[in-house]
């Protein structure tokens, strides 16, 4: 009898480690992305929405019937901070920062205006996408600064400033080439 259980130990733990390692193969070419650059205070749970098959930002290329070349930044993903064993509510906010890639390097050219929402730290707040129009032809990249505010008051008691790192490059919608780290406007 304890051979036939030995066996069945053997046989789970091959099955086991043999999903285990599908699951790996299969997810190894599965580029994810959220560069944090730094945060401060006391923050929640949060993230960028910024994978290669789904890139934080749209870069639409000007065309002959829209001279204006846009890009369009997705929301992150932010929760309120978990201060208790219960559920905790905040208000927290974003801003998109568009950069503009010079001879002295990457300088802020436009500021999305700071969106707040409440969320909890169970539920992510739900924002809308921003967008910034563009006239000049260059590269360009973004950054997400995510806030936390003390419910009471207008003051930020923590923040996450993150990158984007994939880009959606397009002049007809939502196909088009995906390129890291920043995007080039003609």
């Amino acid at each position: 009898m304890p051979r036939a259980t030995t066996s069945r130990r053997i046989g789970w733990i091959a099955w086991i480690t043999a999903g285990a390692v599908g699951l790996l193969l299969a997810t190894a070419g599965i580029a994810t992305a959220d560069t944090e650059l730094g945060h401060r205070g006391r923050v929640g749970r949060h993230h960028l929405r910024d994978t290669a098959d789904h890139p934080g930002a749209l870069c639409w290329t000007p065309a002959e019937t829209d001279p204006v070349g846009r890009v369009v930044v997705r929301p992150p993903v932010v929760f309120a901070r978990d201060r208790t064993a219960g559920v905790d509510r905040q208000l927290v906010g974003w801003q998109a920062r568009l950069q503009r890639e010079t001879a002295d390097g990457w300088k802020t050219v436009d500021r999305s205006a700071l969106l707040f929402a409440r969320a909890t730290d169970e539920e992510a707040a739900h924002f809308e996408r921003t967008q910034f129009r563009l006239r000049h032809p260059g590269t360009y990249r973004v950054r997400v600064l995510m806030v936390w505010r003390r419910d009471a008051e207008p003051h930020i008691v923590g923040a996450a400033l993150h990158e984007v790192d994939f880009y959606r490059n397009t002049t007809n919608g939502p196909t088009g080439a995906v390129t890291e780290g920043s995007c080039t406007l003609t």
